[in-house]
């Protein structure tokens, strides 16, 4: 197996929303597993399978739904009739989007750009700091969840 759970945490922190595809249930014959995962990102770029065929490209497409969406949702998949693949078994699905919190950006990572930071540890907010002086952004008191852009504000804008 695949670790989804390190990708998915990957993609977190370079701020790249993302839809987590489960196989919660099968019956009959199916090309997976219940547990198989496969992570969709925007512009089709995704990461593992849950069997391929038409069955991953119909799971692939609602994904892309629902992450445009920024909705959860399950589906189910009755491979003969829906998919046209020979299995004809069903297949049960759960799209978790994750990832799409709103943005915050802070100019400035200074003691009080730190100490702000700190406070939104835990929040919805995917916060980022921008700030030119490097040895304020990496001397380890920005929260390591806080993605990092050492440049000018002026540039970064």
């Amino acid at each position: 197996m695949w670790d989804w759970v390190r990708k998915l945490d990957e993609l977190r922190q370079a701020g790249r929303p993302a839809a987590v595809v489960t196989v919660i249930g099968c019956a009959g014959s199916t090309p997976c597993t219940v547990g198989a995962k496969m992570i969709v990102l925007e512009g089709g770029e995704f990461h593992g399978t849950i069997g391929g065929g038409h069955l991953e490209q119909l799971a692939l497409d609602d994904a892309a739904s629902c992450l445009r969406g920024g909705e959860s949702k399950t589906f189910r998949y009755p491979l003969g009739a829906k998919a046209g693949q020979c299995c004809g078994g069903v297949v049960d699905t759960l799209v978790e989007v994750v990832g799409t919190g709103p943005r915050l950006y802070l100019f400035g990572a200074g003691h009080v750009g730190q100490a702000v930071c700190r406070v939104l540890t835990g929040t919805p907010f995917h916060v980022h700091a921008v700030d030119e002086r490097d040895e304020w952004m990496q001397d380890g008191k920005l929260p390591r969840d806080v993605t990092r852009h050492v440049e000018p504000w002026d540039d970064f804008v």
